[in-house]
């Protein structure tokens, strides 16, 4: 995911270095919490159906206070950080499939 991010980035805001590095922490971050938001809740039913003692709600509201963060800091970084949001997603959404498929 940082190295198709890396590319991502390099090709379509001309980054290097440490800018190219904090960019690429940005988005790869903001993927992985879209994806804990999706996970988290889903992993809290399934242990509360099953009467489980085990709880992940804490895990659940620091991952959404980590995706605002993260929603703060690419409306920092460029206005139209959604866009580049998306296609960054899919990406992840490309890696997640290969590997839930395995």
């Amino acid at each position: 995911m940082d190295v198709k991010t890396s590319r991502y980035l390099k090709t379509h805001f001309e980054l290097s270095g440490y800018a190219l590095k904090h960019a690429a922490y940005l988005f790869v971050t903001y993927a992985i919490e879209v994806r804990a938001d999706e996970l988290y809740p889903q992993y809290q039913k399934v242990l509360t159906q099953n009467k489980h003692k085990v709880m992940v709600k804490s895990i659940i509201a620091e991952e959404e206070g980590h995706l605002e963060e993260m929603i703060l800091q690419l409306q920092n970084f460029h206005k139209d950080w959604e866009q580049h949001a998306h296609a960054i997603l899919l990406m992840e959404q490309s890696l997640f499939t290969e590997w839930i498929t395995l």
